[in-house]
């Protein structure tokens, strides 16, 4: 996977500061050989995929999906939801 920059995106679910990503697609099927893809994901401890685009070379066009909506929960893990509890308050602290 190759970094490729920070950006700015806009969503249906708000806007988000992002982090641009390029897959190394290995494959021989629809997203193989010369396919290339752009995966958005936010700059933040959360690292949500908020925008994704996939050029396919065996199928004409490509393929985009943006974040519409995002509902906040709890890992079942009680270790995670301690350490999502805690980058919470941090957040809430930097404010």
């Amino acid at each position: 996977m190759n970094v490729l920059r920070r950006d700015h995106r806009k969503t249906e679910a708000g806007e988000f500061n992002t982090i641009v990503v390029e897959p190394i697609i290995r494959t021989s099927r629809m997203f193989g050989e010369g396919g290339k893809a752009e995966l958005h994901f936010t700059d933040d401890e959360r690292r949500i995929l908020v925008y994704m685009k996939v050029d396919m070379p065996r199928v004409p066009g490509s393929l985009t999906l943006h974040l519409q909506s995002i509902q906040e929960g709890f890992p079942v893990n009680p270790h995670s939801r301690a350490e999502v509890l805690g980058a919470q308050a941090r957040r809430r602290d930097q404010r």
